[in-house]
């Protein structure tokens, strides 16, 4: 099956194509500029949409570092992280120590699903469990780190 992307430029070509061969054909000037205009505009938004994928997956295992800190308010913190549904190991974190990390290894670079399960202590609340499922990717690097939204909750990314 022809993936979107691919799918806007071939639309594209044939509709810059259809605007140049129609003219010969006498439609108005209008219709072929608008025609050759849309083409375009799918030919830019293929190659933007190509242009953002994902590197391809490369070949052999790759060592993946997990990174923690400990926000100002925390006081501590203990997560549990899993990729692709494998337990891979825990991060705490405290006031003795602030940062954490983990090794894990994973089959190559490419996109992973990953659940991490948090429990945290914040200064002058009760203690707390959040879960969060989302998906990263790893590239050849192997760098991710805990980040957290403005709702607490905790997920993987690239470093900045």
């Amino acid at each position: 099956m022809i993936s979107g992307e691919w799918l806007f430029l071939l639309v594209g070509v044939a509709l810059v194509l259809a605007g140049a061969v129609i003219g010969r054909a006498g439609i108005g000037r209008t219709v072929r500029v608008a025609l050759a205009g849309v083409g375009v505009l799918c030919v830019v938004a293929a190659g933007i949409l190509l242009g953002s994928e994902d590197p391809p997956a490369s070949v052999g295992p790759v060592k993946v570092t997990i990174a923690n800190q400990l926000g100002p308010d925390q006081i501590s913190e203990q997560i549990r992280v899993f990729l692709d549904g494998r337990h891979v190991g825990v991060l705490t974190v405290n006031k003795q120590s602030p940062r954490a990390r983990l090794t894990a290894t994973v089959a190559k670079t490419g996109r992973y699903e990953y659940r991490l399960v948090a429990h945290s202590q914040v200064t002058g609340k009760r203690p707390t469990v959040v879960s969060h499922e989302d998906d990263v990717f790893i590239d050849a690097e192997g760098r991710v780190e805990v980040y957290y939204d403005d709702e607490g909750r905790t997920y993987l990314g690239p470093p900045p």
